[in-house]
């Protein structure tokens, strides 16, 4: 059981660092999207941005994330 913990408390570790790397703007849709549960209209009116933009946005800080992911692990 705490192997889980300290495993979870690592991931978060990781994820918190992977985001300092994401521009303000990429950083702000996950935000609204993911940790806000906006839809795309939502993210895109609080942002104030087109929708079409929320959904780039959200691609390309994925795809960073997951970049930024894959190098933690190889650097392990």
């Amino acid at each position: 059981m705490e192997g889980d913990h300290a495993d979870r408390v690592v991931n978060s570790m990781v994820v918190v660092d992977a985001l300092s790397t994401l521009s303000d703007e990429h950083r702000a849709v996950l935000e609204q999207v993911y940790l806000r549960g906006s839809t795309v209209s939502e993210a895109a009116e609080v942002l104030g941005i087109p929708p079409g933009t929320v959904k780039s946005r959200s691609y390309y800080a994925l795809r960073a994330l997951r970049e930024a992911g894959g190098r933690e692990r190889l650097a392990s």
